[in-house]
């Protein structure tokens, strides 16, 4: 049983050559790179058009806001600060959600 613990670990101990039971690089590279090459066949949208989009709830599903409606409420600060608001909440909510779920070494 230990020998074949053993076995088992040499086989499984470097994944990235060009043995029969490795993974398969050289493929998922190309994968990758065909992808990429399907993404920056199409020129950029204009983020206006997404962001200020009635589908585009930032905050979601806890606040089921538009991002229009977000800005609206900052009727009193210019549009630079209404945006830059916006993300310092989203930036702060990602920090929150990054340190719920990510593993902390010990």
């Amino acid at each position: 049983l230990y020998i074949g613990f053993l076995e088992i670990g040499q086989e499984i101990e470097n994944p990235f050559n060009y043995d029969e039971n490795d993974l398969d690089l050289d493929l998922f590279c190309l994968q990758i790179q065909r992808e990429l090459a399907e993404i920056t066949a199409h020129p950029a949208p204009d983020p206006s058009g997404f962001i200020f989009s009635q589908f585009n709830q930032p905050f979601a599903p806890g606040d089921r806001r538009t991002a229009i409606d977000i800005l609206r409420q900052k009727k009193d600060t210019d549009d630079r600060e209404a945006v830059a608001g916006v993300r310092q909440t989203l930036v702060k909510n990602y920090q929150l959600i990054h340190e719920a779920t990510f593993r902390k070494k010990k």
